[in-house]
């Protein structure tokens, strides 16, 4: 059985993150701007329209999908070189096109129909293309997530030498919801959950031996006080406080597991297919 490792200043580890966050975010930039800028390219918003949207922009997300698949992937092997002091190999991420389980076109055609679905409820014009624009570009982001958390778990199964995880905020400014989940480990089986506007990145934890729920008290400390100041009770001598039971993880039909509060309206399977497809 091996065990946790020494690790190398965690200067160099703060490195390799900081470059992986940098490209991937550029990578996100250009995805969305993209995306934007092909909803409003045509300056039409008809049936035949919404195919060619759906045609022309599911190739560029499927390819930023396995762009960030690789930087992840190497992201990872060279974060684990930093930590063990070893050269650690990327796996090799390859994702599958339809992560949420249904054809690409499809998830792309969305914006349209709220589009024409807003526009019989009476919605102005302009703002019902603002809301589509803005619908597809949410789209973009979550299926970007998906493929940061989905080559996050790749890459980490084909790495023997861990058997854990961590979430890593990276953001200048981040939700309760990240916060309390960076201080926890999970098991690298486990897909990270994300949420709407999720920045946060997994980092692997060397070793076999369970480094304990809880890997990041001062955070964890910090949490507490954020829920006492709003108003939850907490509880720093149990390990269930108030703020464990309001914050869950939903099991999303296509997303999978997406972080929230308890008593959220939530987006089951069920729901998907409603308004999601036009008919004829």
């Amino acid at each position: 059985m091996t065990t946790p490792v020494e690790t190398r200043p965690r200067v160099a580890q703060v490195s390799a993150a900081a470059a992986y966050v940098a490209a991937s975010s550029n990578l996100r930039a250009g995805l969305l701007g993209f995306i934007s800028r092909a909803f409003r390219l045509r300056g039409s918003w008809n049936r035949p329209d919404m195919e060619w949207f759906a045609q022309f922009v599911a190739p560029q997300v499927v390819a930023s999908q396995r762009y960030l698949a690789s930087l992840t992937d190497q992201y990872l092997a060279s974060d684990l070189s930093v930590q063990t002091g070893r050269d650690v190999a990327p796996v090799g991420v390859e994702l599958p096109e339809d992560l949420r389980g249904v054809p690409v076109e499809d998830v792309y055609r969305r914006p349209y129909v709220q589009l024409w679905t807003d526009l019989s409820r009476g919605v102005p014009f302009d703002d019902a293309v603002s809301r589509a624009e803005r619908r597809a570009v949410v789209l973009a982001h979550t299926d970007y997530q998906m493929a940061r958390v989905h080559a996050s778990q790749a890459a980490l199964a084909g790495q023997p030498n861990v058997q854990f995880w961590r979430r890593v905020p990276t953001g200048d400014r981040n939700c309760l919801l990240c916060l309390v989940a960076s201080t926890q480990r999970y098991r690298k089986e486990n897909l990270a959950a994300i949420h709407p506007q999720c920045d946060c990145i997994v980092q692997g934890i060397p070793g076999d031996r369970d480094p304990g729920q809880v890997i990041d008290p001062a955070l964890l400390e910090q949490v507490h006080a954020a829920v006492e100041a709003a108003g939850f009770r907490s509880d720093r001598g149990g390990r269930a406080p108030d703020y464990r039971h309001l914050i869950v993880t939903n099991r999303h039909g296509e997303l999978g597991p997406v972080l929230g509060l308890r008593g959220q309206n939530f987006t089951g399977p069920d729901d998907l297919n409603r308004g999601d497809t036009p008919q004829d």
